[in-house]
């Protein structure tokens, strides 16, 4: 169904969930994600990364957030 968020990055189409598999059809692990949303950080100036959402600076190597697929611009 449709999205009940009034203030959403998604409706701004500012944000999108990516749905990710890896080329040997092998379920995407935190490391994956971790590489792409690191990546996608330092590419897109002002870039968020669902994955540190709700997880500490000091554990950005060792843990992930709770939407790992969420990736969006802030401007």
């Amino acid at each position: 169904g449709k999205s009940k968020e009034i203030n959403s990055k998604h409706n701004d189409r500012l944000a999108v969930d990516f749905i990710i598999e890896r080329e040997d059809g092998q379920v995407m692990t935190d490391n994956d994600y971790r590489i792409l949303g690191t990546w996608w950080e330092t590419t897109f100036e002002s870039s968020r990364w669902g994955g540190r959402f709700g997880v500490l600076v000091e554990n950005y190597t060792t843990k992930l957030g709770w939407d790992a697929g969420h990736f969006e611009w802030v401007i």
